[in-house]
């Protein structure tokens, strides 16, 4: 019977270790392109929008973000630079050169009756270089923003990449883990004294 209950404390020590490590590790969030301004391709999280089709020297894009787990976010927006060709994108127009002047990129909560409010600060570029932003998110629903900027007669776009992983469970602690096991030991010791 002492063995049974010795096996069935250490068992579940281990569950609890275990458990709070298999949690982190689930898909949390959902990106869906919500309402596109410019010429968008691509899917997963990776994504090029360009003014392409529209023409318009100025452009924003919006991406619906469900968070199921609390997750960190992390965005890399990077602003088209150079002939249009080197993106895979054909121009009917002259000159098929891509010059996007600016690009930011905004996190919004969506609230009670559709209320955004800014989540952590936005992130911008007005080089060729990538930007990266992360931020902390709880469970929710969010909206992603991203405007981006062409100098007249060219055209412009941006490539964005959304990645998101599980926040980090916290483990339990030596210490909570001794006095779990003494507990158990305790309660196994208090049953010895009453059966004998």
């Amino acid at each position: 019977m002492n063995n049974k209950l010795s096996t069935l404390a250490i068992g579940l020590i281990a569950a609890m270790a275990f458990a709070s490590q298999a949690f982190g590790s689930q898909p949390t969030t959902t990106i869906t392109p919500a309402l596109i301004q410019g010429s968008l391709t691509g899917g997963n999280g990776s994504y090029t929008s360009t003014n392409i089709n529209t023409g318009a020297y100025t452009f924003t894009d919006s991406f619906a973000i469900d968070v199921t787990a609390p997750s960190i976010l992390s965005g890399t927006i990077t602003p088209l630079f150079g002939p249009s060709s080197q993106y895979g994108i054909i121009s009917p127009w002259a000159p098929s050169t891509m010059n996007t002047l600016y690009v930011s990129e905004t996190l919004f909560s969506v609230g009670d009756k559709n209320v955004l409010t800014q989540v952590g600060d936005s992130i911008s570029t007005e080089t060729a270089l990538p930007s990266t932003g992360t931020v902390t998110v709880g469970i929710g629903k969010y909206l992603l923003e991203v405007s981006a900027f062409e100098s007249q007669n060219s055209l412009g776009g941006y490539n964005l990449t959304v990645s998101s992983i599980a926040a980090p469970v916290p483990e339990p602690t030596e210490v909570t883990l001794m006095l779990s096991g003494m507990g158990l030991l305790g309660f196994i010791a208090s049953r010895r004294k009453k059966s004998a």
